[in-house]
């Protein structure tokens, strides 16, 4: 089963509520609401209400290492003929360990692990252009055969969701045949095409009004109730603590674990460089009166 094994857990914590406390208060809560589906009411579909555990592996661990780079002091000054430039070159040596605690892993194997890594390889390594990092980023997981288009930004509009699904119909046969070249070298392309026709202010869209369109959009205006239970639902989603995965390792780290037990910097050697000033085209100086003049002469 699900907890066999290794994947069996010391303790299960139970459900705060019971099932039949959580259908009554279901029912009371949406006892008066006037957009529920019909479905939401039947008694035999509420009895199926059931409990979900949703697993995350918590983890703790000690990390040490060891480091060596090279490090430059730059100074400079003038003197009234040259402009002086002295770097001084060093080598140095750190050690220390660190402790982390509670580290967060998704258990579940449903989880949407493609979309996580494409985003946070994005953010991470400081892609994207301009103040709102816009761009977009093609992300092949090999072993799992998944893939994801993470986009930011301007990107959202140039690559909006027929987009990706044009890039998709083109690229995924490609990953499919293992054919990374292809698909890489096929996305290169399309979007560069996608990129042309966003510049031009036509962002890639296919014909709104065929018969599909306006089947989507009755089928739109059926699921208005849906839609509506849906925020009202995460409404009440958004009040329950939730654990949230954090963005900065530091935030993970035992109090006072940090240690630098080695530190050493040697100095190696320095150069200088020495640069003329540039003079004036006038043979600028100043005089016994101590004005400043310009002026050119020579010999005949």
């Amino acid at each position: 089963g699900q907890f066999e094994g290794t994947l069996r857990p010391d303790y299960i914590i139970p459900f705060k509520t019971e099932k039949k406390a959580a259908i009554e208060a279901f029912e009371a809560d949406f006892k008066n609401a006037p957009f529920l589906p019909d479905e939401f009411k039947v008694k035999k579909k509420i009895e199926e209400m059931t409990g979900v555990y949703v697993p995350f592996w918590m983890f703790d661990c000690d990390c040490s290492a060891a480091t060596t780079y090279g490090a430059q002091m730059v100074t400079s000054w003038s003197d009234s003929n040259y402009h002086y430039t002295k770097t001084d070159y060093y080598r140095l040596f750190r050690s220390g360990s660190v402790g982390f605690a509670n580290i967060p892993v998704d258990g579940s194997k449903k989880a949407d692990d493609a979309q996580a890594a494409a985003d946070d390889i994005y953010d991470y390594n400081g892609y994207g252009y301009g103040e709102n990092n816009d761009g977009i980023l093609f992300y092949i997981a090999d072993s799992e055969r998944e893939y994801h288009f993470s986009v930011c930004g301007s990107g959202e509009t140039i690559f909006n969701e027929n987009g990706l699904k044009y890039l998709e119909k083109i690229v995924v046969p490609f990953l499919k045949e293992d054919n990374y070249y292809a698909a890489v070298k096929s996305y290169a392309d399309h979007t560069e095409e996608l990129l042309e026709m966003a510049a031009e202010g036509k962002p890639f869209n296919k014909r709104q009004h065929s018969m599909k369109y306006i089947l989507c959009v009755v089928a739109g205006a059926l699921l208005l109730p849906l839609i509506l239970a849906y925020f009202m639902m995460h409404k009440k989603l958004c009040a329950m603590k939730t654990a949230v995965k954090e963005d900065n390792a530091a935030n993970y780290m035992k109090p006072n674990s940090m240690n630098l037990d080695f530190s050493r910097d040697i100095f190696l050697y320095s150069t200088v460089t020495k640069t003329e000033k540039p003079k004036s085209d006038s043979g600028s100086h100043t005089s016994s009166s101590g004005r400043s003049h310009g002026g050119r002469g020579g010999s005949f």
